[in-house]
């Protein structure tokens, strides 16, 4: 490849030196995002993360490696069956832009938890957030239904709604419900 920016599937932020490697036995079980992915994730009634990243973004490369691919948050979506999408904008995609912008937001880190049975009501973290705070949003949205055969836990009976980031009016419902239709 000729040398360039991320149009040209370059990194433009190298791993930081002296951490530890993303891929390994924490990586969270990634797949592409696609708009008719996270429809038929949501319409099985499953809890679906997707993080909106891009290869030119420092904030999104280490919130991957200290945030989101590590045992904590992989022992949640594990015990929770949560479906881990990944929507990368490096290239601007346009089906990508428009969910984020129905999710409100323009750019990336975004990350988005649709709970199962839920998916019109995604809590949605922006820029920085902490591995507690992602656990906690994860533990409130819940596990996918087909995980809910066990005993009774706090993660069935979400918690409250905290008014932190999640999406409130009619309008936004409406838009992120467009966006899955």
């Amino acid at each position: 490849q000729s040398p360039g920016g991320p149009e040209n599937g370059q990194h433009l932020v190298p791993p930081l030196a002296g951490s530890p490697p993303t891929a390994g036995t924490h990586e969270l079980p990634w797949e592409p995002f696609s708009l008719d992915r996270l429809q038929q994730l949501t319409a099985q009634q499953k809890t679906v993360m997707v993080d909106f990243t891009a290869d030119w973004c420092l904030t999104c490369k280490t919130l991957e490696q200290f945030v989101l691919n590590t045992k904590d948050v992989r022992q949640v979506v594990d015990k929770n069956q949560i479906v881990t999408l990944v929507a990368d904008w490096t290239r601007k995609d346009p089906a990508i832009g428009g969910l984020l912008e129905a999710l409100g937001s323009k750019q990336v880190p975004v990350l988005a938890i649709f709970p199962a049975g839920r998916p019109n009501e995604p809590i949605v973290l922006r820029g920085g957030y902490t591995k507690p705070k992602l656990i906690r949003k994860l533990e409130e949205a819940g596990p996918s239904h087909r995980a809910r055969n066990g005993d009774a836990t706090a993660a069935e009976e979400p918690k409250a709604q905290g008014e932190d980031r999640r999406i409130r009016t009619g309008q936004q419902r409406a838009a992120t419900g467009r966006a899955l239709s």
